[in-house]
Parts: C-alpha cells; structure tokens; sequence
C-alpha cells in the first residue's frame, strides 16, 4: 500500500468509515504483531499492548497532520507501550517460595480472631444485663491500669472487704450467663 493510499485510508477512517478502519487493521496489525514479539512480553500483554497502540489511534486519528506516517505513528506508539510494560515488569518482584525460608512464617489465623470478636461480643451483652454498680466494679478491676482497692472502695463508696467477693460472684455470674448462650468464655477469676 502507497503512502498516499493510507493517507487516503487514514482520512475515510477519521470520517468513520468502517471498512478503512478494517483495512488499515488488516494491513497494519501484521507489522504491530512482529514489532511487539521483539519485546519478549507474554502473547496477551502484546496483545494489549496493540490494542492499546490501535485505542490511541482511535483517539487521535482526527489529529494527524500526515494520514500516510501513520505507519510509523503506530509502531512509535507500540514500542512505547511496549517498553512501558517491560519496565513496570522488571519493578515486580518475584513471589517468595517460603519453602525455602528457614525463618517460621507467621499466619494469622482468621478463625481465631473471629472466634475472638465473638467472644467479645458476648461478653459486652452479658456486661450489660448486670446492674450499673457491679458493671461500674468490673470495668475498674480489668482496666489497664486497674486501680487499688482502695481507689475502687473510695470511687464506689462500698467496703475493701467486699470488692474481692463480688467480683468472685460477678464473674461467676458472667461464665454462667456465657455457658448458656454459647462457647465457654474463659474469665479469670
């Protein structure tokens, strides 16, 4: 195909003709094929890679000043797009075979945490059927840093005597309310 027979091609094609849009592929795509094999890319990354070239032309075919370089235009764009892929693909790293590591690999166990999340979520339910004073006495004893006795004694106006006794009985009643609706929870007592 002349110069000026593509430029002719290019031009109808600009119009929206479909049948240049074919032939100009037909014509084109072989070259495009050979050019992108050159860059060692996967058959489906050169092929993206075409269509790419070719989505380019779509959007800028209306603004080619010489319809008969389009040749050249697209093999430009394609070895463009060609070496842009080679480049993000040497950035990527290899993926670790951990057989090969002598370090343990930690994995978190999802199960677990839900199971936890759970058992959380239980234990909060069950906080709140207690009274106001007793859940008051509980949150004070587990709180990091939990306060004295005799800080609890003093916030909650109830005797040092009876904070170790309740708290015994309250967590009690907590494992019993915990038994009945589902895993045991494990609470210190």
């Amino acid at each position: 195909m002349t110069e000026q027979e593509t430029a002719e091609l290019v031009q109808r094609a600009a119009e929206g003709d479909e049948l240049a849009w074919r032939r100009l592929i037909n014509e084109l795509e072989p070259l495009l094929r050979h050019v992108s094999s050159s860059y060692r890319l996967g058959e489906a990354e050169a092929a993206d890679a075409r269509a790419t070239a070719w989505l380019k032309l779509v959007e800028q075919i209306g603004s080619l000043r010489d319809g008969g370089a389009v040749q050249g235009w697209l093999v430009t764009t394609l070895r463009r797009e060609c070496l842009a892929r080679v480049r993000v693909r040497s950035r990527e790293r290899a993926v670790v075979d951990f057989a090969d590591i002598d370090e343990p690999v930690h994995i978190v166990d999802f199960d677990r945490r839900l199971v936890g999340a759970d058992r959380r979520r239980m234990l909060h339910a069950a906080l709140k059927e207690l009274p106001e004073s007793h859940r008051q006495l509980l949150t004070m004893l587990f709180a990091d840093p939990a306060p004295s006795y005799a800080e609890i004694s003093a916030s909650l106006a109830v005797p040092i005597g009876s904070i170790g006794p309740t708290r015994g009985r309250l967590l009690d009643k907590l494992r019993q309310a915990l038994s009945e609706d589902g895993p045991e929870l494990a609470i210190a007592s």
